[in-house]
């Protein structure tokens, strides 16, 4: 019986120290990263750790950090808003794990499309007194976003990594930057494979209308370069119409009116829809309203509430998904890593995986 109580109790520093041949103060400072120590001798420390399967005590490490948190910020549109109410659930998730580790985090919704609004929130969360290209002090640890991919953009993200900010891009990418990584779907091959759905659906000639959003962010330009490519390889009869909506209710409406009157004009038929924004309401609506359900194929993003009730009433052929909780929850882990273990991402690229769901996948199957 005292044998396996003792294989069961938990290792202590005193052990690692035993076992490892270095003083208790030694192994405090390489489990609680304070001070220096020879490299080598904080990996053999860090090994003999891993081998007892020591565990630091969390109510310790909060007590740590309570006087000195550090605040992550978060700053996600306020467009789409079902979409990224559902990625700010993967941050609050990530957020609660990672409360007693020293981590404090913010969230803010903006008009990310207002360059100018979102320069400012960056700059004021990094309180640079002294402007975006002169520098200062920042009050934020690490930043987290999804933005324009523009060039006033990528300066002031620029800045605040040089003022020793590391910032995490989600959903989508602003590549030529000093960002730490991108968590977020490969959108070309999500328009991809948008394209192959619908040209096998519709196996003919006809126009097919792409309404995209503003087209500054790089996910908008990915899925309808993606989505260009695969009407290429299987729907060469078809004619692409794509109409860029800015992401509003309104601007959606206004771009499915004007292609279907041009589209009259010019005697063409629109024979399908791919919604490569957000705002899917709008095309739903759109739609219902004209009396053109099951008569204009739709291929949609995205598994929310109005996207399901579209499936279901066979409005919406496919939809899309990017599995958004994984976008929020992904990039707070990673921040974590960074600032508390100095653990660089071993990727540049987080991928969220592709699915699609048709009406099989949320119809009720009960009887």
């Amino acid at each position: 019986m005292k044998n396996r109580t003792r294989a069961h109790r938990k290792p202590t520093i005193q052990e690692i120290a035993r076992i490892a041949e270095v003083s208790r103060g030694t192994v405090d400072r390489v489990l609680h990263e304070r001070g220096d120590v020879n490299p080598q001798v904080a990996e053999r420390v860090r090994q003999v750790a891993s081998d007892l399967a020591y565990a630091p005590n969390r109510a310790a490490k909060a007590l740590k950090y309570s006087s000195k948190p550090k605040l992550v910020s978060c700053i996600l549109p306020i467009s789409n808003r079902e979409y990224f109410d559902q990625v700010a659930i993967g941050f609050a998730r990530a957020a609660r794990e990672l409360s007693d580790m020293g981590i404090s985090v913010e969230t803010e919704r903006l008009d990310c499309d207002d360059e100018g609004t979102l320069i400012e929130a960056i700059r004021r969360r990094c309180s640079m007194e002294e402007g975006l290209a002169g520098g200062g002090d920042a009050t934020v640890a690490g930043l987290i976003l999804t933005a324009p991919d523009t060039e006033p953009v990528r300066d002031a993200i620029d800045c605040v990594i040089a003022a020793g900010v590391p910032v995490i891009t989600l959903n989508s990418d602003i590549t030529e930057c000093g960002r730490l990584c991108f968590v977020g779907q490969d959108l070309k091959r999500s328009g991809l494979v948008a394209a192959e759905l619908l040209s096998k659906m519709l196996r003919g000639a006809g126009r097919v209308v792409a309404v995209t959003g503003n087209l500054v962010y790089q996910a908008h330009t990915d899925r309808v370069v993606g989505f260009q490519r695969g009407v290429e390889l299987w729907g060469r009869l078809l004619d692409v119409d794509v109409r860029e909506s800015f992401g509003t209710y309104e601007g959606t409406i206004s771009c499915l009116e004007a292609a279907f009157r041009q589209a009259e004009e010019e005697h063409a038929e629109i024979v399908g829809i791919y919604m490569a924004t957000g705002i899917n309401e709008a095309c739903i609506d759109f739609l219902v309203e004209r009396n053109l359900v099951g008569t204009v194929r739709v291929v949609t993003n995205d598994n929310t509430r109005s996207i399901r009730r579209a499936l279901e009433a066979g409005i919406v052929d496919y939809t899309i998904c990017q599995d958004p909780e994984h976008q929020g929850y992904t990039p707070l882990k990673l921040m974590y890593e960074y600032l508390f273990h100095n653990t660089a991402p071993l990727l540049e690229w987080y991928q969220s995986p592709i699915k699609i769901v048709g009406a099989s996948d949320v119809v009720d199957t009960d009887d």
